[in-house]
């Protein structure tokens, strides 16, 4: 209104006729019905959307991988062979650029880049990409992390190959043609050079300049109930429930984490 009245003497039949125009405007846009016959601009539908902790998803091209998406969230882009599960979630501070593929139940986490502009990132069912992690491949390169991996914050991952139900602690670096078995655990701080092969289930720590690697001792069943955990704090995200899981929900995961591992590895 203050600047209604800044426009000038007359301000009150002057205020009229904009009042008509825009009004005319606004009326045209309310009355746009979507598929489910409810009224309403797209643009507030979307704005609804982000309010909620939901990404906003805008339907793109469809490339070899499957139908992707222009825009994933205010920071982001999929290139032609990108795609995200309908069941993954973004957080609106993360960036997922280029050709990346998410897997059912993925969660990635405020400042994490996933930048698949030169390559291909590939992530199984139910991955978490944690605060501040990267990922990124060279020209023609690709990364690809099987389910139930668990990227710990500020992790680096360089066209390289991470099995399923591993963790890669915080501030781990993964370089390129490096390949993570099955269920290994990398604890936090650990540099993985180029082409280094880690046993599954090992565990892996650094001591100094070197790494020791334990055949077996990796507490893969930990890992998977971090991952179910991550599933269960994104579902919470999107309704703005921040509480920690109750005694009975931690047994709970650690319970389902017992089942998949045992089918993980019965081969």
């Amino acid at each position: 209104m203050a600047l209604k009245k800044k426009s000038g003497k007359g301000s009150g039949p002057e205020e009229k006729k904009p009042k008509k125009k825009t009004a005319g405007k606004k009326t045209g846009a309310k009355r746009s019905h979507n598929a489910a016959g409810l009224s309403g601009s797209s643009d507030a539908r979307s704005e609804s959307k982000s309010e909620s902790g939901n990404v906003k998803l805008k339907p793109g091209k469809t490339g070899k991988a499957g139908e992707a998406y222009e825009h994933v969230n205010d920071l982001s882009e999929l290139g032609p062979d990108g795609r995200i599960d309908e069941s993954a979630w973004i957080h609106p501070r993360a960036s997922v650029i280029g050709n990346v593929v998410l897997g059912p139940d993925c969660s990635i986490w405020p400042s994490s880049v996933l930048r698949g502009d030169l390559g291909h990132i590939t992530l199984g069912k139910a991955v978490n990409i944690q605060d501040g992690s990267v990922i990124h491949c060279d020209s023609g390169g690709k990364v690809i992390i099987g389910d139930y991996t668990l990227v710990g914050h500020r992790a680096m991952l360089h066209g390289c190959t991470v099995g399923r139900g591993a963790l890669i602690g915080i501030d781990c670096v993964v370089l390129d043609g490096a390949e993570i078995g099955d269920g290994a655990m990398i604890t936090a701080g650990c540099m993985i050079r180029g082409g280094m092969k880690i046993p599954a289930r090992s565990m892996v720590v650094q001591k100094g300049g070197e790494l020791k690697v334990y055949p077996n001792k990796a507490r893969t069943r930990m890992t998977l109930a971090g991952s179910l955990e991550y599933v269960e704090l994104a579902r919470r995200w999107k309704r703005r429930e921040f509480s920690p899981l109750t005694e009975s929900e931690e047994n709970e995961l650690f319970e389902r984490a017992g089942i998949i591992l045992k089918e993980m590895f019965s081969e």
